[in-house]
């Protein structure tokens, strides 16, 4: 994760120093410290939770770190609604934008609630593990529900961005195919 954290973060830092006023630079180096801080947060929180049973100082504060990386998961999927010049494409994809903008700080909080709810269970991995039953239950089926309406609208993005491949030529075209080889290398 730190690898991630790194390639995220030098290539928006590679963005923003060439053309910072385009936001996709500044979200890439947001979504590279994010991760650091969540790989962080799990490392501490495994070490808390599952060595020490929870006596260690800032422990919950471990786990809220831990489940941060919700946010930056949620904050790759912008680049691609913004690429590549860092704003909204037309202003019928505003509402797309809004939509999510709304909906992953709510993924978020409620992901953070559960996690931080009592007792705490930590996974080997650093991940809470949400209870099965209760108020928290139903709050991280919210959740859930929430990560699937983010991902309809990541699919409705990248549908677009594959119709700019197709209507583009010359640089538009290579920055796309940069964009899907960096995908590509991401997810492998």
């Amino acid at each position: 994760w730190v690898l991630v954290a790194v390639a995220f973060a030098g290539v928006g830092v590679a963005v923003a120093r060439r053309q910072p006023r385009n936001s996709i630079g500044w979200i890439l180096i947001a979504v590279g410290l994010v991760f650091l801080l969540s790989y962080i947060g799990n490392a501490y929180a495994v070490i808390d939770y599952r060595h020490h049973h929870g006596a260690l100082a800032l422990g919950l504060g471990a786990v809220f770190l831990g489940v941060l990386w919700d946010l930056a998961a949620g904050l790759i999927p912008l680049t691609v609604l913004l690429f590549p010049t860092g704003q909204v494409p037309s202003p019928r994809w505003r509402w797309t934008l809004w939509v999510y903008l709304s909906a992953l700080p709510l993924m978020v909080i409620s992901a953070e609630v559960v996690a931080i709810a009592s007792p705490v269970h930590i996974s080997s991995g650093g991940s809470p593990i949400p209870p099965q039953t209760g108020i928290m239950a139903v709050l991280n089926n919210g959740s859930s529900t929430l990560f699937a309406l983010l991902a309809l609208i990541w699919l409705s993005w990248t549908i677009r961005l594959v119709g700019s491949y197709r209507a583009a030529s010359g640089g538009s075209r290579q920055q796309l195919k940069w964009l899907v080889g960096g995908a590509m290398l991401t997810v492998i």
